[in-house]
């Protein structure tokens, strides 16, 4: 097994959202939701643009038209995450920024207009159109303080016209009307300016793991969040299913471009975990491929950025934490162990973050092989993190 040693990572870097890719470049892909004529048009997913019109069918005469079925599906936002099977206190937290592509450029999204979402370009806000795409990256750290989410409901109301034979047999007509919206009530436990919501919408596979075709996006301008008062926020453009059934929904609540953390982040890491460990398997297929008689060193393409939780004391902290941890060939990372003496909450934060760092893992004529890596983790005082990671 060789030994490697990985320069020095400040946890994490003092800097502003960024777009960095959570993996080699890919991302989850998602659409708005929109509303172009007001006829409840929504997108769901990079692979399956799948509109509901809204017109009215004709009717022969041996078809009368029956009374209009309407389907209601009500989903509590965290009526998910009994479904999930992965253990929460093993998936890394996933501090999120959203981007999207601007002339060519990656621009995160620093602002809400009314439901429309807003960049920053030249020092200037502009308004994004109805047919953008987004990404959802994983950022350096939180925003300072916390919400909390009182209540969290989306709901939709598909009515369809459905047609009966003389005979009586039937036959599926137009949609007549769709109705899509998602509440909440959340509380900050500071004040927050410049505030944004932003809700990410999916339905599960067949494994239950979320389906990339089905995710999309909606955006809501707060503005200031006062502390300690309840605030309601509505976005009127809801998710419309492809087919009813059940469909999830994350919130997040951005300040000028950064995600605040709040108590959905639990939901949030598992969202993305999910799928990072669906691409995983893919991306080491390719790399092998790409190399396949190499001899290569192991190499991070995803770092999660260690969050401290309240009531650490930073200064009790040494300047410099070693880690050090088995890459196996699958690019997992195994036996991690840190310096003796350690807080341990500090302790549990920490290996949360390392264990769901992937490798690309050491090639050794092209077969993979594991390595050990010594990792040094500094929080001078020049990078010394805020409780959430900032």
């Amino acid at each position: 097994m060789n030994t490697y040693d990985l320069p020095d990572m400040h946890c994490p870097i003092r800097t502003k959202a960024s777009c960095r890719s959570r993996r080699l470049g890919e991302a989850v892909t998602t659409r708005p939701l929109n509303r172009p004529g007001g006829n409840g048009i929504a997108a769901f997913g990079k692979d399956d643009p799948a509109t509901i019109q809204g017109r009215r069918g004709w009717a022969f005469s041996s078809i009368v038209p029956a009374v209009a079925l309407l389907i209601t599906v009500l989903v509590p936002a965290r009526a998910f995450a009994a479904d999930w099977r992965l253990d929460p206190n093993e998936t890394p937290f996933h501090p999120t920024i959203i981007t999207t592509e601007y002339e060519g450029k990656s621009y995160p999204i620093t602002a809400a207009a009314g439901e429309t979402a807003e960049i920053e370009v030249s020092g200037k806000l502009k308004k994004l159109g109805s047919s953008e795409h987004y990404q959802p990256r994983l950022s350096t750290g939180y925003a300072p303080g916390f919400i909390e989410f009182k209540t969290s409901t989306a709901s939709t109301l598909t009515a369809t016209r459905m047609y009966r034979f003389q005979g009586g047999g039937t036959v599926p007509g137009s949609t007549v009307d769709v109705n899509a919206d998602y509440t909440c009530s959340l509380v900050s436990s500071t004040r927050q300016t410049g505030c944004y919501l932003a809700v990410i919408f999916f339905r599960t596979d067949a494994v239950g793991d979320p389906d990339d075709r089905t995710v999309a996006i909606g955006f809501k301008q707060i503005g200031d969040i006062p502390a300690g008062p309840v605030v309601q926020v509505k976005i009127s453009r809801g998710y419309i299913p492809v087919s009813g059934g059940n469909y999830y929904c994350l919130p997040f609540i951005f300040t000028k471009g950064k995600e605040i953390r709040s108590d959905q982040c639990e939901f949030v890491a598992r969202f993305f975990r999910a799928q990072e460990v669906a691409s995983h398997s893919r991306i080491l297929q390719r790399y092998q491929e790409q190399h396949p008689s190499a001899d290569r060193q192991a190499v991070a393409y995803l770092r999660y950025p260690p969050v401290l939780p309240d009531g650490i004391d930073l200064r009790t902290l040494p300047p410099t934490i070693n880690a050090t941890f088995v890459v196996m060939e699958t690019g997992e990372v195994n036996s991690l162990a840190l310096d003796d003496g350690l807080d341990p909450l500090a302790s549990q934060a920490i290996r949360r973050a390392l264990n769901g760092w992937l490798f690309l893992p050491r090639l050794k004529a092209g077969v993979p092989s594991e390595s050990l890596i010594r990792l040094p983790l500094s929080f001078g005082p020049s990078t010394t993190p805020s409780r959430n990671g900032t």
